[in-house]
Order: structure tokens, then C-alpha cells, then sequence
């Protein structure tokens, strides 16, 4: 059980051609930290698009090779918004 954080997953479809993203941020923090502009930054890297709510939003793409980049780019997207 999460009582606050952030959590951001991705995976590759078993076809090896989608990605997809999900970004959850517990409700205390969905002020300060929107899932679905973090998933809309993400879906950039990953030649695609999402959307979501502020608390939990998804994307999907077709560029599988740069999902290991986006997540590490999750990072410096969440330091930007606290700044």
C-alpha cells in the first residue's frame, strides 16, 4: 500500500511493436504533480500520445526501443514540476 508517491510503469506488448505508459500519483500529491502532464511528456518519447487524469493517466506508442529513455526522462519531468 502506497499512502503517497508517484508511480510510473511501462511495458512492451508480447508483439514487441506498442509500448504503453502509466503514471499514478496518490491524491495528496496530484496537486503538484499531474499524471497527466507527465504522461503527456512521456508519450513525446515514445511516438505517441495519452492523456489521463490528475491522478492517473496512460499512453501508448510505437516507439518500444526508447521506453528504457522515457523512464529514466520520468525523473527529470517530476524534478521540473517540483521546482
Amino acid at each position: 500500500l502506497i499512502k503517497s508517491g508517484i508511480i510510473i510503469v511501462g511495458a512492451a506488448s508480447l508483439s514487441g511493436e506498442k509500448v504503453s505508459i502509466v503514471v499514478m500519483v496518490t491524491r495528496d500529491l496530484s496537486g503538484q504533480y499531474q499524471a497527466d502532464e507527465i504522461v503527456k511528456k512521456l508519450a513525446v518519447l515514445i511516438d505517441g500520445s495519452g492523456g489521463g487524469r490528475a491522478h492517473m493517466a496512460q499512453a501508448g506508442g510505437r516507439k518500444v526501443s526508447s521506453l528504457p529513455e522515457a523512464l529514466e526522462e520520468s525523473v527529470n519531468i517530476i524534478k521540473e514540476m517540483s521546482s
